[in-house]
């Protein structure tokens, strides 16, 4: 029995070293964010879920296509499901500057 407790403690303790030395800080995560290129385009499936006194009501399905040049981004966001809201989009477009950024976003 002690052997088993003594083996169960060194590989949890090989384990809590392991990860402790590998482990990243806040900065060098935030760091490698921020140096990320920004792709031209992106495309995602977003679910949402509507609830109400802790119980799902409405279950929605969405696209987001995102696009930008010169500074200017355009998000579409396509929702998919239900039918009551089916093709509904949404159009928000920012425009980067160095000194701010504008948005807008427009009922398609």
């Amino acid at each position: 029995m002690k052997k088993l407790l003594s083996k169960s403690l060194a590989v949890l303790l090989a384990l809590g070293t392991f990860s402790a030395a590998f482990a990243d800080e806040a900065h060098d995560v935030m760091a490698k964010y921020l140096d990320l290129n920004v792709p031209e385009y992106s495309q995602s499936t977003l679910i949402m879920d509507i609830i109400e006194n802790g119980k799902i009501v409405e279950h929605r399905e969405l696209k987001q296509i995102g696009g930008g040049d010169n500074g200017l981004k355009n998000t579409v966001f396509d929702f998919r499901s239900p039918a009551s809201v089916k093709d509904t989009r949404i159009l928000q477009a920012e425009k980067r500057t160095r000194m701010m950024t504008s948005g807008f976003i427009f009922h398609l």
